[in-house]
C-alpha cells in the first residue's frame, strides 16, 4: 500500500508540472528497492532457527534420496512415513518454489539471490530431483515445482 501512496504523489507532482523523466526514475528506484527488499527476506527466512531446523530433515531426505540402493518406493515411503519430514520437506520445495517465481518473474533482485542462492538452489534440486519427478507422477501434476526448475537451469547458465 505504500507503494501505492507513493506512486500516486509522485503522479500527482508530475502532472503538476512535474517532468515524465522524474516519474520514471522514481517508479524504477521503488522497483530496485522492493527487488532487493524481497531478496533479503528470502535470505532472512533461509537462514531463521526454523528453516535451519527443516534444512536438517531435509538434509537427512537427501541422503535417501541418493542412496542408489534404495528403490523409489522406498524413497517415497521414506518421506511419507513420517509427517514432520514430509512436512519439513515440502516446506523446503515450496519455499524455493516461492523463490523461482519471484525470480523468474523478474520480482527479486537476480544478483542478490544469485549470489546467496545458487549454489544452495542448484545442489538440493539435484538432490531431490529424483523424488520431485516422481512426486509429479504420482500426483499427476506435470509443472509441480517448474519455478524452481527454470530458475536451476537459468543459474546453471552463469
Amino acid at each position: 500500500m505504500d507503494s501505492l501512496v507513493k506512486i500516486a504523489t509522485i503522479l500527482s507532482a508530475c502532472f503538476a508540472g512535474g517532468s515524465v523523466i522524474y516519474l520514471a526514475k522514481q517508479i524504477g528506484m521503488m522497483i530496485r528497492q522492493d527487488r532487493y527488499q524481497r531478496s533479503h527476506e528470502f535470505i532472512k527466512r533461509f537462514n531463521s532457527k526454523e528453516f535451519i531446523e527443516i534444512i536438517s530433515n531435509v538434509k537427512k531426505c537427501c541422503e535417501v534420496f541418493e542412496d542408489s540402493n534404495k528403490s523409489d518406493n522406498e524413497k517415497w515411503n521414506y518421506v511419507e512415513a513420517d509427517p514432520k519430514r514430509k512436512q519439513d520437506l515440502n516446506m523446503f520445495l515450496n519455499f524455493f518454489e516461492e523463490l523461482g517465481l519471484m525470480y523468474n518473474e523478474k520480482l527479486t533482485n537476480k544478483k542478490i539471490t544469485k549470489g546467496f542462492f545458487k549454489g544452495i538452489s542448484v545442489g538440493y534440486f539435484e538432490k531431490c530431483y529424483l523424488y520431485i519427478k516422481d512426486r509429479r507422477i504420482r500426483q499427476n501434476h506435470s509443472t509441480m515445482f517448474e519455478n524452481w526448475e527454470k530458475m536451476v537451469e537459468e543459474l546453471k547458465k552463469q
